[in-house]
């Protein structure tokens, strides 16, 4: 079977599951056998000066709503610990493919994956995730400081500057503005694919981002995208995507055709607007790198 390339966009999200573990938050995921789980959501590796951040919706986090402060479907309490899964490292020459049980069009390889278990409280058992500095818990979104070096894990962060360049002569993105496409790279329903792999959701933005958002009479640093998105999607990371082959116009002003994916982050999906509509809140990425760089202690 012929080899195949997965996109590193996947290999950067995760798939959190939200857990009360009564054993203290420095229990280990081999030990913690009396954790109770709590709810399914999403998130990303973001790294920034060299520091490994786990960035989800801050909700997931306190399992209440992020304006009500009411508990969510699913939770009776806090989650006290957040489990991933993360590839282990590839062995030497890659994953092997080879035929499956199902049929010589269908191929079989063997993942492991590495299973962690991230504290969201400090050993004071004190909320250990950062928030806004300015905006606090009205900015739904919650950073974990993580440190990721196991060695046999295999780790694709999102790194600042948020765009990738894979050519040789990068093509500017256009000034993100309404009606930009754009994916919601996340767990809808706690679906996925292959190994822990995310689904790509299509949605556009359906308001301009440089003039933020108003919320209940707050004016917040976020922006409105149009995507079918369902419960699990919380966290997700929102991106602008370039396939190969796309045409694009260099910074020299010729036209050109990328040889390979590019990528652009643009923002963290917290969520619908109400249970009716397709409308959803996306926050903006600046103001997640505030949060990384000068965020507080979190609030719950």
């Amino acid at each position: 079977m012929p080899p195949i390339q997965l996109p590193a966009e996947s290999a950067r999200s995760v798939r959190v599951e939200m857990v009360y573990c009564p054993d203290g938050p420095d229990v280990d995921a081999e030990q913690a056998k009396n954790r109770r789980l709590l709810a399914f959501g999403s998130a990303f590796i973001f790294e920034l000066d060299g520091q490994q951040f786990l960035v989800t919706a801050r909700h997931n986090v306190t399992g209440r709503h992020w304006q009500t402060g009411e508990f969510l479907g699913g939770y009776s309490m806090a989650p006290t610990h957040i489990v991933i899964n993360l590839l282990a490292k590839p062995p030497e020459g890659g994953w092997r493919i080879g035929p499956s049980e199902v049929g010589e069009h269908v191929g079989s390889t063997q993942i492991k994956l590495r299973s962690f278990l991230v504290p969201l409280l400090s050993e004071d058992w004190k909320p250990g995730w950062l928030e806004h500095p300015v905006f606090g818990s009205d900015v739904d979104v919650a950073v974990l400081p993580v440190d990721f070096t196991d060695p046999e894990a295999f780790v694709v962060a999102w790194k600042t500057p948020v765009v990738e360049a894979r050519e040789p002569h990068q093509a500017p993105w256009p000034n993100l503005a309404a009606g930009e496409e754009v994916f919601v790279v996340g767990y809808p329903n706690a679906l996925m694919t292959g190994p822990m792999f995310p689904l790509w959701i299509r949605g556009s933005i359906a308001s301009e981002p440089h003039f933020g958002y108003g919320v209940a009479e707050k004016h917040l640093p976020l922006m409105l995208i149009d995507a079918r998105t369902r419960q699990g999607q919380s966290g997700s990371a929102v991106m602008r995507h370039r396939p190969a082959g796309t045409v694009i116009t260099r910074n020299n002003g010729e036209l050109g055709v990328t040889t390979a994916p590019v990528s652009q982050l643009v923002g963290v999906y917290s969520g619908r607007t109400s249970d009716e509509s397709d409308l959803g809140f996306v926050w903006r990425m600046d103001e997640v790198e505030v949060i990384c760089r000068d965020g507080v202690p979190g609030t719950a």
